[in-house]
């Protein structure tokens, strides 16, 4: 397998899943990698198979891919990663972090 370094907040989560049914001490992991668009070049040249969150553009759209690979929803399985915006509480906000909060909101509703 291909997956995100033990660093990252995915990989804990995708360890816990797996230690939790018994199967953390199969997992062959050939490479791990932060750059999840890597990921495809890694599994078109036969590495293995990858398992990382990806941006939707990645997700949704066909032509950002190279040819010979096929995504999969695993959400199912593994659960959704949260994210979170953060900022500084009292801190002044400036039109650009005000328009991205506002899109925010908008998008929930």
């Amino acid at each position: 397998m291909i997956l995100p370094s033990n660093v990252t907040y995915c990989r804990h989560h995708f360890d816990a899943v797996l230690g939790r049914n018994g199967l953390i001490e199969k997992a062959n992991i050939v490479l791990e990698s932060n750059f999840p668009v890597m990921h495809f070049e890694y599994v078109r040249i036969g590495m293995g198979v990858a398992l990382t969150p990806l941006p939707p553009a990645l997700y949704n759209e066909p032509k950002l891919r190279p040819s010979g690979i096929e995504l999969r929803n695993v959400a199912h399985l593994f659960g959704e990663e949260p994210l979170y915006f953060i900022r500084r509480k009292g801190q002044f906000e400036t039109p650009y972090a005000a328009k991205f909060r506002e899109m925010m909101i908008a998008r929930r509703t």
